[in-house]
């Protein structure tokens, strides 16, 4: 796509004001373009450009959501949801690319918010609803099931331990 051309420059301005907020990869930014009624041709010329000039990087956009979602309390299975939602994983059996995620950070994110999680949960008098309902917490946080299984573990131990009464 020639720069002169008023359509591609005209696009490409959209493009870098839709990057200015965050990162994107190829495929979000392009479905954003189509919608805003840019022609294929001129959409595929301006992920090119952008890809040519760094402003598209796929593995810098999974390693910025896989730290915000750890950050936020999430789990390794919401990572990869958005990451296949944003085009950064072809596939629902994909890994995740090495170096984004340990498993021991996310046992580690789980029991974090359990504990927050429990907490908040105190006022309910029935033990088991309360770890049936952090459980469920967990799961839609994204979680694996190794992970919920350690954090209820050891945040539901210190409950029936005599030592802390």
């Amino acid at each position: 796509m020639p720069e002169e051309d008023p359509a591609f420059r005209q696009a490409l301005l959209v493009a870098l004001r839709i990057l200015a907020r965050r990162d994107h990869s190829a495929r979000e930014l392009s479905g954003k373009l189509e919608r805003k009624g840019i022609e294929a041709a001129i959409v595929r010329g301006v992920i090119e450009e952008c890809r040519r000039l760094g402003y598209i990087d796929e593995r810098r956009s999974a390693a910025l959501l896989a730290q915000a979602l750890r950050r936020r309390g999430f789990g390794m299975l919401r990572l990869r949801r958005d990451l296949r939602r944003r085009g950064l994983l072809c596939s629902e059996e994909d890994g995740l690319p090495p170096g984004l995620w340990d498993p021991a950070d996310e046992i580690e994110s789980a029991l974090q918010a359990a504990r927050r999680k429990w907490a908040a949960l105190q006022g309910e008098e029935n033990a088991l609803l309360r770890k049936v309902k952090l459980g469920r917490f967990l799961r839609a946080r994204g979680f694996s099931e190794s992970s919920i299984r350690e954090a209820l573990s050891r945040v539901t131990e210190i409950e029936r331990d005599p030592l802390n009464s």
